[in-house]
This record gives C-alpha cells, sequence and structure tokens, in this order.
C-alpha cells in the first residue's frame, strides 16, 4: 500500500511538472568558456563509426564548463526495434548504473548533510534484518565504496519478500574494506537505508528532494505514459521489449526505483545535474534564490578519494579505478560512473568541466561492447580543448622553485628520512659508472621497492647490489601490472616516489606514458614524486613532427605529443602536473610535491615581476601544435 500511494503521488507530481518549464542550461560558442572548438571534430566520426558497426543506433553528448554548455550534439536514432524512433533532444534514456550516481549517492550525501545517518555508521543500524555473518560491520561507506565483502552474485529467486530475505543473509566474500568488488546488492541496499531514513519510497525521495527541487522534470524511475512515448527501447526479455521499464534484471525483479540505479532521464536534465555538481550542490530555485542540496563541505566528502584494491574511488562515484569510461586527461579530483546501457557522465571541478553520453547499445545486440572507451577519447577531447589563461610568472616561478640544484644529486641529501620505491630502466641504471639507485642505497637512503620499466633491470639490480654488498630491493616488473599503473595497495608503505629514466624524445613513448602514470598515481594517493632529469641534448631544440591522432590518450595513457617534442622527461612532468591540473606542489620540501633532480646547471628565466604577473589569454592558441609549443615555453627549465 505504501509503494501503491508513493506511485500516486509522484505520477500526479509528473502530470502536473509538464505544465513546469524543466530547466535547461544555455548553449554557448566553446570560446566563451575559453574551449577551442576544433578539439570536438573527431566526434563526430567515432559516433558514426559505432553506429555503422551497429553498435549503437545513436547517441547525443554534452560538453560543459560551469553552467553553460559547449558542446550539445545528437545522431541517429534513439531505437531501432522493434521499430526505429527518431533521436530527439528530449529522449529519455535507462541510465543503468550512471543513475547510481544521478540518484543515489547525492541522495546519500543528503540526508548525511541533515545529520540523519553517518557515513561511517553499520548499515545495520537502519536495516536491522541485515546482521549476522560478519555482515555487521559492514559500513554506509563501505557500500559507497564497493568495500564491503559481499560478491555481485545473483540475488536469488522467488518473491521480492524473498529476494530481499537471501539478500540479507548473502554472506561475506571478504572482510569490510579489504578488497574492491563492484557489488550492485550494496546500492539497493542504501537505497533501503534512505526509505528507513526519510519514511519514503526510493523512487519517491530522489523524486521530491533531488531532481524536481533541480527542475529535472524528466528524470524519475517511471516514465508516465507520454513520457514512455520519446523513452529509447532497450532490449527484448521476457517477452517484451523494454520502453519506459527498467533494463536491469535485479532492479525490474523489485519493480523498479531501487538504488542500484536504472533510473531515466534526458541530456537537459543531466547537464543541470552535472552543473549542480560542479557548484557543490548549489541551485537556484523558481523563485530566483541560491539554495543547497548539501553545504560545499559534505560535496568535498563525497568527492573525496578512497583508497581500494582496485584504485581510487570517490564515496558513491567511480573516480580512477581504471575503469574504461574515464578520460585519461582528467584531474585526479574528477568523479562520475557508466551505465551497462550505454551511458556516461563525469564531471571534473579542476576543470570546472562536464562530459556526458547517452546511447542504447542493448536495443541492437546487448552483447556488443559499451561505448565506455569512445567515452573516454570524448572526454579527453573536452579536456584538451581547455585554453584558460596563463599567469606565466605564477607558472615560471613554481617551475624555478620545483627544481633541485644538480649538487643535490651527489648525496640523495633530499630523500632523508623518506619511505622511497623507484621506478627505474636499464638506459638510466646503464647511464653512470655508479648507477644513481646504488647511489642512493649506499647513502644509507630507505629503498625497499624498486618498480623496473624493463624486464632486464632486475638482474642488473641483483648483480650490481651483491658485488657492493647492499640489501636488494624488493624487485616488481611492470610488465607485470595491470596497465603498467601502481594501484594504492603497491605504493602504501612509501611516502615517495623516484622516477628514473632516459627518454628517447620521441612522442607518445613508452617512457612518457610511465612517467604520466606515475604522475597521477603520486598525485591520486598524496605521495612525493622526484624525477631524476637527464638532459639529453638531442633533439631538445626543436618540435618537430606529427601528433598522434586524437582518442589515443586512452592507450598511451597521458598527453599526444608530436613526434620531437623537445623536452626533458622533468620538463614534462612539470607541465602534466599543471596543465592537467593534478595539484601536487612545487615545494620538494613538502609532502605530496614534485622535485625535479637537474642533472645540470640550469637557468630558468622568470617572465615580467611578481608586482605584475603576465596573465595570457591563450584562446587565441588553436590546434595541437600552437598549443603545445605555447605549454612548452613555460615549463623549460634548461637553456636552448
Amino acid at each position: 500500500m505504501k509503494r501503491i500511494l508513493s506511485c500516486l503521488i509522484c505520477f500526479t507530481m509528473i502530470l502536473f511538472s509538464r505544465f513546469l518549464m524543466g530547466s535547461e542550461l544555455e548553449k554557448v560558442s566553446p570560446s566563451k568558456l575559453q574551449m577551442d572548438e576544433t578539439c570536438f571534430s573527431q566526434i563526430d566520426l567515432w559516433i558514426k563509426e559505432r553506429i555503422q558497426a551497429n553498435n549503437i543506433p545513436g547517441a547525443v553528448i554534452a560538453i560543459g564548463r560551469g553552467d553553460k554548455i559547449a558542446f550539445l550534439e545528437k545522431w541517429g536514432e534513439r531505437q531501432r526495434n522493434p521499430v526505429p524512433e527518431p533521436l530527439t533532444w528530449d529522449t529519455i534514456y535507462d541510465l543503468a548504473s550512471a543513475g547510481k550516481v544521478v540518484g543515489l549517492a547525492p541522495c546519500i550525501w543528503i540526508l548525511v548533510d541533515q545529520g540523519k545517518i553517518a557515513p561511517d555508521d553499520p548499515v545495520c543500524k537502519y536495516v536491522p534484518e541485515f546482521t549476522g555473518g560478519g555482515r555487521e560491520k559492514i559500513t554506509i561507506i563501505d557500500f559507497l565504496t564497493h568495500t564491503s565483502g559481499i560478491p555481485n552474485g545473483n540475488w536469488g529467486k522467488g518473491s521480492p519478500q524473498q529476494v530481499w530475505q537471501s539478500i540479507c543473509q548473502t554472506p561475506c566474500k571478504t572482510k569490510p574494506g579489504e578488497k574492491f568488488e563492484y557489488c550492485c546488492l550494496g546500492f539497493l541496499m542504501l537505497g533501503k537505508v534512505i526509505e528507513r531514513v526519510s519514511g519514503e519510497t526510493y523512487d519517491h525521495y530522489t523524486r521530491n528532494h533531488l531532481y524536481l527541487p533541480l527542475g529535472m522534470v524528466d528524470t524519475m524511475f517511471f516514465p508516465d505514459p507520454e513520457r514512455k512515448k520519446r523513452t529509447a527501447t532497450t532490449q527484448f526479455f521476457d517477452g517484451q521489449w523494454l520502453k519506459g521499464i527498467v533494463n536491469d534484471t535485479r532492479t525490474r525483479h523489485f519493480g523498479g526505483g531501487t538504488g542500484n540505479g536504472g533510473n531515466f532521464s534526458t541530456i537537459s536534465d543531466l547537464a543541470v545535474f552535472a552543473s549542480v555538481m560542479l557548484h557543490k550542490g548549489q541551485y537556484k530555485t523558481e523563485q530566483g534564490k541560491t539554495a543547497q542540496l548539501f553545504s560545499s563541505a559534505t560535496f568535498d566528502r563525497m568527492a573525496s578519494s578512497y583508497s581500494t584494491s582496485a584504485g581510487i574511488r570517490a564515496l558513491g562515484w567511480d573516480k580512477r579505478s581504471d575503469k574504461a569510461n574515464r578520460g585519461a586527461l582528467m584531474s585526479p579530483q574528477a568523479i562520475g560512473h557508466g551505465g551497462w546501457t550505454g551511458t556516461a557522465i563525469w564531471i571534473d571541478p579542476a576543470f570546472d568541466t562536464f562530459v556526458i553520453m547517452l546511447s542504447n547499445r542493448t536495443n541492437i545486440n546487448p552483447a556488443a561492447p559499451n561505448i565506455y572507451p569512445i567515452f573516454a577519447n570524448i572526454a579527453d577531447r573536452a579536456i584538451d580543448s581547455i585554453r584558460d589563461p596563463h599567469n606565466e610568472t605564477a607558472i615560471r616561478s613554481a617551475v624555478r622553485s620545483a627544481v633541485l640544484a644538480a649538487e643535490m644529486k651527489k648525496d640523495f641529501s633530499f630523500l632523508k628520512g623518506r619511505n622511497a620505491a623507484m621506478i627505474c630502466d636499464s638506459e638510466a641504471f646503464d647511464s653512470e659508472s655508479v648507477p644513481a639507485m646504488i647511489q642512493i642505497l649506499k647513502s644509507g637512503i630507505s629503498l625497499k621497492t624498486v618498480f623496473c620499466r624493463d624486464d632486464r633491470l632486475p638482474a642488473k639490480i641483483e648483480a650490481a647490489c651483491r658485488r657492493d654488498n647492499l640489501p636488494v630491493p624488493d624487485l616488481k616488473k611492470l610488465s607485470e601490472i595491470p596497465n603498467r599503473r601502481l594501484l594504492p595497495f603497491a605504493v602504501k608503505d612509501f611516502d615517495t616516489l623516484v622516477f628514473d629514466a632516459v627518454s628517447s624524445g620521441q612522442g607518445n613513448d613508452l617512457t612518457v606514458a610511465d612517467l604520466g602514470r606515475t604522475l597521477q598515481t603520486a598525485a591520486d594517493n598524496k605521495k612525493s614524486l622526484f624525477v631524476l632529469d637527464r638532459p639529453n641534448s638531442k633533439g631538445m631544440s626543436e618540435v618537430s613532427g606529427h601528433f598522434a591522432a586524437p582518442g589515443s590518450e586512452t592507450k598511451i595513457i597521458f598527453r599526444r605529443l608530436p613526434s620531437s617534442y623537445a623536452m626533458t622527461l622533468g620538463e614534462l612532468a612539470l607541465l602534466m602536473n599543471k596543465e592537467y591540473r593534478l595539484g601536487m606542489s612545487s615545494d620538494p620540501a613538502r609532502s605530496g610535491a614534485l622535485g625535479i633532480v637537474a642533472y645540470q646547471k640550469t637557468k630558468i628565466d622568470v617572465p615580467g615581476s611578481k608586482s605584475k604577473p603576465v596573465i595570457t589569454s591563450t584562446l587565441s592558441f588553436r590546434g595541437d601544435e600552437s598549443w603545445f609549443k605555447y605549454q612548452r615555453s613555460l615549463y623549460l627549465i634548461y637553456s636552448r
């Protein structure tokens, strides 16, 4: 009866909302948002390729900054089956698991902000039947970060009540907080927490406390008959085409409206939601007054980094757990999620940017590849397009402060008192009569682990350590680590990373990729990083050659470079840190800082003066080459 009453109330509100003007963001030219529109040209080709490959019937994409949209395009149809229908701007899509962050996550934090729940509380405090077998130790944070220890298995059969009973008796596979395992069950359980605390059904709570206040009139769990007409049909299941009926089997078993996802929405509603998240929950009411879903401090807690065995998660969102829908160039602050049906939404507060894609891959072939890699490419194009003004004096001053004198390399005193790990390759190891790694060990500095960039290096290190009667560090091969990315558990015992490699000077090689990944690992996990910078006079003075194709960022992991980029690895590290908002301090004495150990004397000029900083409007630098040359000019350490 309670659910029926709630549905009737929601249905009445939905009918009434037909007469309300839903919120929409203004679309402006990319240049007004300091974005280079030439970076978006490849998107059209990528989407058309996916349509021609029968991966998706169509798609709609929005890219924006703040409360404006810079790019808004649609392609193809919203569905091909059972009959083709054109894709309209107001097409409603099943978000699948992307709905976890467009519903469950913000609603949990609304209640946290109101003091009605605490993220560290055990779930059984609100759902008493969820006890026994170690389940009473599972907290709300454990479910938000998929570290509860509950497996993401079959929920059983029978009536919703019987399935619920089965869920509440699911045994823990691992200890809570010990291991990441994506678990839809946890979000269904958190939806129950919202119901128990608020006294409302989950679908009604999201509608009443999140969607309608923001003017998201086309976002809901149960589209009314009129909205069903413009909803994209997903797949054929149990003798029917699912149109306006949630695609997820488990959610459907409960009649829809669960925290697991499966809410429906449009591109314009999601753009409004993304903008509100960029403003940390702040929005305008119908009367034009400023209101908050939750405090900015609560948003910061929700978006904070949480280390798991799979990478970095936020509390309810993905962050950097190597999911394929995350852009490689997005900052450590970026949060988002993807959905099984072919949806994804990511926001990046550091760039004040959001990227949203809605498609319907399950309508043609549910077994077809998801759109995640294409979405990641699009997100990287969005970040690559940004041409924000630069304070040249501040940047050059930061470069100067980050560079350690060449003399510091003699005794590695900057590492004393630190617990360090090293990323090294054979070329760097062989470039000196006494390799830097051996010098560090002889200085009595704690260096317990070396991550070897090539498979020949471990034997060389073992031989050198035996010869000099030094302890052999724990040697790990990067080639045996997934995606060559150091996850939180791999660096948890260290406060400092040292990168020692020799670059070929050629763009997009593995050395640059490993440097980019190491920078991200250090920034994500608040570790200091020192780059032992070995200038190579060959190819340092001239930028030349072609850039890698747009979309290759997800393969090489970091930014595209020309064939000859004429920078040292230290200079590249400084550029990447600043331009991709990694947030590492330029003061090497601080924790979580980026330091460059120069291997020769440097001459770092600082343009302008401290009293009159040079702030350059960079929008005029369009395209890859002019933009890279401008960026490069700000981060050079050595005289050319």
